[in-house]
């Protein structure tokens, strides 16, 4: 027969195996999800960059399609009453 204090430490060591194997998986699911929070931090700051380029390309070709000065946008006026 085994005295009762092996059998406590047996179970306590059994015990505290069993919570680190949980703790283990705990953590390796909080790196999996710092790893997919970081690739999305990436993948929207590269998609940022690319619309600020997109933006700035797009002011750049508006300004030299259309001169400020061109006479398809001056506004004619008219002093004369048309009634």
């Amino acid at each position: 027969m085994v005295p009762p204090e092996p059998q406590s430490a047996f179970f306590l060591v059994t015990e505290v195996a069993s919570a680190s194997r949980e703790q283990t998986h705990g953590i390796n699911q909080i790196n999996l999800a710092v790893g997919q929070v970081d690739k999305v931090t990436q993948s929207n700051a590269a998609s940022a960059e690319e619309s600020a380029a997109a933006e700035e390309l797009s002011s750049q070709v508006s300004v030299n399609f259309v001169p400020p000065t061109s006479p398809l946008f001056k506004i004619h006026y008219f002093p004369h009453d048309l009634t």
